[in-house]
């Protein structure tokens, strides 16, 4: 066969390649996770992998789901890998956006892979990640005025408008044979970074926690925790609301009424635009779904609703509010099999009266507030199962194409060979 012929079936062979390698991305199943909404893209940092021969190592890379289209969970997920890696992945971090423009996600580590590398590189307390850059820097800090927090697990970051960065308590059982459970607030500016740290009022915030949920209240200023594991080994009541006021570095404490659901850690908690803050999963969650109404900023009543469709089971997840309405719950351990979880669910949390586990998801159109039980299939839900369908396609047809292809090019040699001689 003459070297043109080869050149060409190599051609044929790396244009079908490509096909497939430019595929939809996949990301493994996870737990520990920490994610982050911003600029219609869900990011995910960290978490957990678990290995065909059973092995668990850190996910390092960083992937989103593209929430700037409709799509389906019962279809294609719409993930994307944003080919920036971590040198040091983490567990049980916390991460929220800031800086000047809100354009900046800054993750509180968690329990790092490693604590220092042999060349001597440290896992660092905090990163920042540029959504419009794609890069991953340590912010600089200025030494002389620095406090340097503990490293910690299992807290829940929250970012104020004013471009602060909240941590409250918290756990290390990684940096040492000890363990220790904080009760401390740590604050950082994530606008003017020479700042730092600085440290935050603890007095009347009870006692120390790790793995409780947290959520800044609409227009408020103030931070409510939720949940968690305390100092004494013993789990927090849900019926005990402690608040911290950001603008006047002080606490305050509520107790909860109504339908108080069972205590939990690992959790997660979201908050509609009406001041509804949704607690989904956790350790020990009794029932899963558990919903706290903030009534004129100082009434807090809990209820447990059975929503439609119900998921499984989850803790050590993330969840996050997406267009007002609709909270997404991503990946997490499974309770019921226990193994990793690589899937999404999604909450209609429109209407107060009736809440729905559903399948898809518009940008350009809210959920029905009157409506309950499964949603109907929209013109835009076709849409993403016919794009499935043709993705299909597509490959059926490169394939098709490669052998179509490698005929030809046998055809034309055996032709020419025909009339050399």
């Amino acid at each position: 066969m003459s070297n043109l012929l080869i050149q060409l079936l190599i051609s044929v062979l790396f244009s079908s390649s490509f096909v497939f390698t430019s595929a939809i991305y996949y990301p493994p199943p996870l737990y520990g996770q920490t994610s982050t909404y911003i600029d219609s893209k869900l990011y995910i940092f960290g978490g957990t992998i678990l290995n065909i021969n059973n092995s668990v190592t850190y996910n390092h890379e960083i992937f989103y789901l593209d929430l700037s289209s409709p799509f389906n969970t019962t279809s294609t997920y719409p993930w994307n890998n944003e080919l920036t890696t971590l040198d040091i992945s983490h567990i049980y971090a916390s991460a929220c956006v800031g800086g000047a423009l809100q354009d900046n996600i800054f993750v509180f580590e968690g329990m790092p892979e490693i604590l220092q590398k042999p060349d001597g590189t440290i896992a660092p307390l905090i990163y920042k990640f540029d959504s419009q850059q794609k890069t991953i820097d340590q912010p600089q800090l200025n030494v002389t005025v620095n406090i340097l927090p503990p490293r910690r697990r299992s807290v829940q970051a929250i970012c104020d408008s004013q471009g602060k960065m909240y941590i409250f308590d918290g756990i290390d059982d990684f940096t040492s044979n000890l363990k220790y459970i904080y009760s401390r607030m740590d604050i950082f500016n994530t606008i003017e970074l020479l700042y730092g740290w600085s440290v935050g009022s603890v007095i009347q915030s009870g006692d120390a926690r790790y793995g409780h949920s947290a959520v800044l209240l609409n227009n408020d200023g103030r931070i409510v925790y939720i949940g968690g594991r305390l100092i004494s080994g013993d789990l927090l009541r849900m019926s005990d609301i402690y608040i911290y006021n950001t603008n006047l570095d002080q606490w305050e404490y509520q107790n909860a009424g109504g339908n108080v659901p069972g205590p939990r850690e690992s959790h997660s908690s979201v908050i509609t635009p009406d001041n509804r803050i949704i607690v989904y999963g956790g350790s020990q969650a009794v029932p899963q779904l558990a919903v706290l109404t903030v009534t004129n900023g100082n009434t807090f009543t809990w209820s447990t609703p059975e929503a439609a469709n119900p998921i499984p089971e989850l803790y050590s997840h993330s969840a996050n509010l997406i267009n007002s309405y609709y909270m997404f719950v991503t990946f997490g351990y499974l309770d019921s099999t226990n193994r990793r979880n690589s899937d999404i669910y999604i909450l209609d949390t429109s209407n107060p009266q009736s809440y729905s586990w559903i399948t898809s998801f518009d940008p350009n159109n809210p959920p029905n507030s009157t409506s309950s039980g499964p949603a109907v299939p929209t013109a835009d839900d076709l849409a993403i199962q016919s794009r499935k369908v043709w993705v299909i396609g597509s490959i059926i047809g490169s394939i098709s194409g490669f052998l179509l292809s490698v005929i030809i090019v046998l055809i034309v040699w055996i032709f020419k060979r025909k009339n050399d001689k």
